[in-house]
């Protein structure tokens, strides 16, 4: 009988991805991860639940997606930290220190990349998914779900994700 006790995080570490439970190695040591939301990208949309924790569990008004100059960002982590690259993005300036429970999605022209928190960037294949809720939006867009209902079944199963959903077309 396989044992599922612990789960699994697929993170990324420069341009190799490294799978182990709940932490992501680089040659800098071990980080945790502990990102609590859930955004998924299926090709076409992409969808975060609204939920933001910390010592209270409150639904999310500054949104995890958002548009920036053509593009669509999933981002999750601590919600300033969130704040931070949103504004960066639109505003430029230096480079935002985001600590270590930084992730993003970015969505355009039908490509998806993904970002560490030092803003080291990827293009992943797409279905993609991030946060706490990731491995169960995968599988929900491998078994045909689109990302709406990846994230809505992520949200039954992840205590990390909930309060509704949000979702964005990416541009063509």
């Amino acid at each position: 009988m396989a044992d599922y006790s612990g789960r699994r995080k697929t993170c990324w570490s420069g341009y190799v991805q490294v799978i182990g439970t709940n932490t992501c190695s680089s040659a800098q040591g071990s980080v945790e991860k502990q990102s609590m939301t859930t955004i998924a990208f299926d090709g076409v949309t992409m969808a975060a639940d609204r939920q933001c924790g910390g010592a209270h569990i409150m639904r999310v008004l500054e949104p995890k997606l958002f548009r920036v100059n053509g593009s669509v960002f999933g981002v999750c982590g601590r919600l300033e930290h969130i704040v931070m690259m949103r504004d960066w993005l639109r505003k430029g300036g230096e480079k935002p220190n985001l600590g270590d429970h930084f992730e993003a999605l970015e969505a355009r022209n039908g490509a998806c990349w993904y970002y560490s928190s030092g803003l080291a960037r990827c293009r992943l294949d797409f279905p993609a998914s991030i946060g706490s809720g990731q491995d169960f939006a995968m599988a929900a867009m491998y078994a045909g779900k689109d990302a709406r209902n990846a994230v809505k079944i992520a949200i039954k199963l992840d205590e990390g994700s909930g309060l509704g959903i949000q979702t964005f077309k990416a541009p063509a």
